[in-house]
């Protein structure tokens, strides 16, 4: 059974800023997304691929939502145990 959670869109905008606020950079390339999957995997020790966040970062066209296993990993860079808990926090 896959491991899924409702991914609210503002929430995920919201993660999104977070991220690029801790990195210190907009995301708004290929390069910038390397650069924040190599920061994410040094800080958190979890891998997250460069494709993954450029299609997070809508760097490239994608008719599917992230997994709750990459945005497990992208809340945690920014501080929280998982997504549930960046959600719980945020209200």
């Amino acid at each position: 059974m896959k491991n899924t959670y409702p991914i609210a869109s503002d929430q995920l905008e919201q993660l999104k800023t977070t991220s690029s606020l801790l990195f210190g950079k907009v995301i708004t390339n290929t390069n910038d997304a390397l650069l924040l999957a190599k920061d994410i995997t040094l800080k958190t020790k979890q891998p997250i691929n460069y494709n993954t966040i450029r299609r997070i970062y809508n760097l490239v066209p994608t008719t599917t939502k992230p997994s709750i296993f990459s945005i497990n990993i992208l809340a945690q860079y920014v501080g929280y145990n998982s997504w549930v808990d960046f959600c719980n926090q945020q209200m």
